[in-house]
């Protein structure tokens, strides 16, 4: 090595000295300086399906922009890959590039355009960020139940184009019933990545890994004897109702470390950074304690931080708090009512009929009944703060259905964080209602069909202020609609959001927010 390195030296210098000497044989060659422009900084596409269509501008110093001149390049690399590792895909030996990607799988890369003059032996080179998704990566998963009763699954992608996606569950186990629809958003681990179908007869895990053209089915190995270890006995099969943390704003899951899983009659929590298993639930009040409450379908939490979760005991009508934060949780409390609270956490005559999770504000929201008198309905609202174990109690009303059309008929509710505002369904009509004024409720909007499914939309653009409705007909078939609400403190008023109403042949019961490159 060492003799290869000095005999390098002195050619150097002997090349050095010769080019001093002998000035007179200096000649300056002019280059052909090359621009390269008509590329924008970044392009998004469907794999398959959206033309790449660019038309570069190229100008020479010397040669002009005459072709004849000039030899060209497209390809793409992964824009993650250095060093040894980096490959190139070949696209086309043309100028102008017009024609869709096929045969990589969804990612980010990074598009380059090269031109090798001719007359000079210089290669130019060009390049953009090129961002390759499938329909099915981004968008809302629809499920409902065909006209047989049959459970199917439509996509509506908004990755470049919105469009729906038809029938993209196959559904050999012929299951009836659509009931939910869970996604838990891609972790840095994409094999935790789940996607859970419950139906009236249970809960399955569906292979969700998307590749051009993905058609996905109950996963038959994914069982959830290989999930769950407890020594306590507890509901087999399990059908899972609830799970957090769900998918996020930016294309993750609100929570990487852990995961929460509701069953009919069971709660498990544990870590996940290290493959998912679940031991004993912890749905009881001592870590010693073999029996368990049995709770409400829902679990209360704030989406930024599970310091603390809050579930309704349905055997104590209560809602109780977990003992510890996040993982050191090994059982559930009770929390305490003073005499002046607007609401209270447990009271023997009201009984839960719906719960919510609100993304953008962190509240969380319940209905509750009266259990001795139909006409009598409350909403509470409360807070699981971000790093703390005591959950506030934020407002209450109660409400009169004597007063209030057809609230305790409603078939869905949901509430815009934003005001104190419930919406809720009735049949065809989507009624409004201020629970802390008491102003007469507002009949919003008659669909004229049957309203399937009914929800705040925060997640996907980040607004608190979107919401999603379904109808169904036997003519129509499936519609959903996309609204915005007009954030007016005096009055309720929502408006259409253009170009957002699309058809499905379901009866939705569920959409549920996908953004995940794998």
């Amino acid at each position: 090595m060492n003799i290869k390195y000095y005999l390098l030296s002195f050619i150097a210098c002997f090349c050095l000295f010769s080019c001093v000497e002998d000035e007179g044989s200096y000649v300056e060659i002019p280059v052909n300086e090359i621009s390269i422009s008509g590329l924008d900084d970044s392009y998004a596409v469907i794999v398959g399906k959206t033309v790449l269509d660019i038309q570069p501008e190229i100008e020479g110093t010397i040669a002009g922009s005459d072709d004849s001149n000039y030899e060209y390049k497209w390809y793409v690399c992964k824009s993650d890959i250095t060093g040894d590792n980096h490959v190139h895909t070949f696209l086309a030996d043309t100028k102008n590039l017009n024609q869709t990607i096929d045969g990589l799988a969804p990612g980010e890369y990074t598009l380059y355009f090269t031109l090798f003059d001719k007359s000079t032996d210089i290669e130019w080179q060009s390049a953009a960020g090129l961002s390759i998704e499938t329909e099915l990566m981004k968008g809302f998963y629809i499920l409902g139940d065909k006209e047989d009763g049959s459970v199917g699954i439509d996509f509506l992608s908004i990755s470049t184009d919105t469009v729906v996606v038809k029938d993209i569950f196959t559904n050999s186990m012929g299951l009836q019933g659509a009931e939910d629809l869970i996604f838990s958003g891609n972790y840095y681990n994409k094999a935790l990545q789940t996607l859970q179908l419950v139906t009236k007869s249970g809960s399955h895990r569906i292979s969700s890994f998307i590749q051009e053209g993905s058609v996905f089915d109950v996963d038959p190995t994914q069982k959830d004897e290989y999930y769950y270890f407890p020594t306590m006995n507890v509901q087999r099969p399990m059908k899972v109702v609830d799970m957090f943390p769900r998918q996020g704003t930016a294309g993750t899951s609100w929570c990487r470390s852990y995961r929460g899983i509701l069953t009919e009659d069971a709660m498990f929590l544990n870590s996940v950074t290290g493959g998912e298993s679940y031991g004993n639930p912890i749905n009881r009040y001592s870590r010693y304690s073999e029996s368990l409450f049995r709770p409400y379908k829902t679990a209360f939490y704030n989406f930024y931080s599970y310091f603390g979760t809050v579930l309704y005991d349905l055997d104590s009508e209560a809602f109780v708090c977990t003992n510890s934060y996040a993982l050191s949780a090994t059982n559930f409390r009770n929390m305490t009512d003073n005499s002046t609270d607007i609401f209270p956490w447990h009271h023997d005559n009201r009984t839960i009929i719906y719960g919510e999770n609100d993304a953008k504000s962190g509240k969380s929201y319940a209905v509750m009944k009266d259990k001795s008198d139909a006409t009598k309905f409350y909403i509470y609202v409360f807070k699981i703060p971000n790093f703390s174990m005591n959950v506030s109690k934020l407002a209450a009303a109660e409400i009169n259905t004597s007063s209030v059309t057809d609230f305790g008929n409603a078939s869905h509710y949901t509430f815009y964080g934003n005001q104190s505002v419930v919406l809720y369904s009735v049949g065809s009509q989507l009624w409004g209602y201020n629970y802390a004024t008491g102003a007469a409720p507002q009949m919003l909007n008659d669909f004229g069909s049957e309203i399937t499914y009914l929800r705040m939309e925060p997640i996907s653009s980040s607004s608190a202020i979107d919401f999603v409705v379904a109808t169904y007909d036997s003519t129509n078939k499936g519609k959903i609609y996309k609204y915005r609400m007009n954030d007016n403190p005096n009055t309720i008023e929502i408006t259409p959001i253009n170009n957002c109403e699309w058809s499905t042949e379901l009866k939705v019961v569920k959409l549920e927010y996908r953004y995940s490159s794998f």
